[in-house]
């Protein structure tokens, strides 16, 4: 399917979707009762219960998407000038994401200091550290860069966050990566040498991860996660996915059947990773890597095939298309709605009461998308030369 330089993909959105809904699904789980028993809530269930994991299928889709960036570069794929990289890096997450850690300190400011909001729904949503002051917490924060670390490391010391203000550590395990990849890519040099080093990203990251997780007694790390390391991994293969579906590798099994042969067994292996079909220690270690390896699968072979473009599917896509600003706004869409949502569930049903929190956010997101973040996304590549119309659009990482 022949589809113009410019052009989004619409199964990567429908990739991001699946993501951002169980992220949002483990987040919104935090304000409601344990459901009942029924069909729909065994998916809730299912789907609350792998919001991280979830989050590195983000990673891999950014792999991918700024592999393809990169790949349109002014100067080509190992050239691209780091000006250029940075500024879309720029202005593609520190707008959304100053104004949100702006938003919350209002926020704490006039709801938690002024009106006196000491509720639990607010303490999930924007508790600040014991020392609010703490100037690790703000100089990582800030910085972004290390916050992923001092999140695992200092977590005990500071007590639990408010979401709104601990899911910034995705962002900061996306900007180490960043930081290196067009260093990388410069050094790598052609097409065939980065996909060998990718591959072996993806392998190393696989390896330390497991061993991390097998030799270390369980309950014993509480605020760490050897899952940090394979995010990286997850990362890479993405961008070997993009790599791999560019350069025509496996050619020998693309077919009609052969592309929905993957899918069928990448969705399998998503489904064996999201569900308890591993066991203890083994569950822990494969789950996510098995997660991300169906997703894999999944889109190598959904990338040829037209069904995933169909415009049936475009309601479906729009979560994915604005999972940014779903990411980094739920959390007040959640604080703000919660009086209203917490009737309507009590009256409904709690996958109901999901699915309308879910339009929700969606449509504020959708809203902050076309009011803000492009705006502001334009206005800081305009002004450091890093606009370019053959690369995908400012909403594809």
């Amino acid at each position: 399917m022949e589809k113009a330089p410019s052009s989004n993909l619409q199964i990567i959105d429908l990739a991001r979707s699946l993501s951002i809904l169980a992220v949002l699904a483990s987040h919104f789980g935090y304000f409601v009762p344990e459901p009942g028993p029924g069909r729909m809530e065994v998916v809730w269930s299912v789907l609350r219960g792998q919001g991280r994991a979830a989050v590195t299928i983000f990673f891999m889709v950014s792999g991918f998407l700024i592999t393809r960036i990169l790949d349109r570069a002014p100067n080509g794929f190992s050239r691209a000038s780091l000006k250029w990289f940075y500024a879309r890096r720029a202005g593609r997450i520190l707008p959304l994401f100053l104004l949100q850690v702006f938003t919350g300190l209002a926020l704490i400011g006039v709801f938690g200091v002024v009106l006196g909001d000491h509720s639990l729904n607010f303490f999930l949503c924007f508790e600040l550290p014991r020392n609010p002051w703490d100037l690790r917490f703000w100089g990582s924060l800030l910085t972004l860069l290390p916050f992923s670390w001092a999140v695992n490391f200092l977590k005990a010391q500071w007590g639990a966050l408010g979401l709104h203000w601990s899911i910034y550590w995705s962002l900061a395990i996306e900007e180490q990566f960043y930081l290196f990849y067009p260093l990388f890519l410069r050094r790598a040099g052609d097409e065939e040498q980065v996909t060998r080093l990718l591959v072996l990203l993806v392998l190393a990251a696989l390896g330390l991860s497991c061993a991390g997780f097998w030799l270390t007694p369980l309950g014993s790390l509480p605020v760490f996660t050897w899952s940090d390391v394979w995010c990286y991994g997850a990362i890479a293969l993405g961008a070997f996915l993009y790599l791999a579906d560019k350069r025509g590798m496996f050619r020998g099994l693309r077919s009609r059947w052969g592309n929905w042969a993957a899918v069928g067994v990448g969705l399998a292996a998503m489904l064996a990773g999201s569900t308890p079909l591993l066991n203890g220690r083994w569950a822990i270690i494969l789950a996510t890597p098995l997660l991300d390896a169906g997703m894999f699968l999944a889109l190598w072979g959904g990338l040829e095939l037209p069904f995933f473009e169909s415009r049936w599917l475009k309601p479906l896509a729009l979560p994915g298309k604005y999972c940014y600003g779903l990411y980094l706004l739920h959390m007040v869409v959640i604080y703000f709605t919660w009086p209203w949502m917490a009737d309507f569930t009590a009256r409904t049903n709690v996958s109901l009461s999901f699915g309308v929190f879910a339009i929700a956010a969606t449509a504020v997101a959708a809203l902050s998308y076309h009011l803000f973040e492009m705006p502001a996304n334009r206005g800081i590549r305009r002004r450091f030369g890093a606009m370019d119309e053959s690369s995908p659009g400012p909403g594809a990482s």
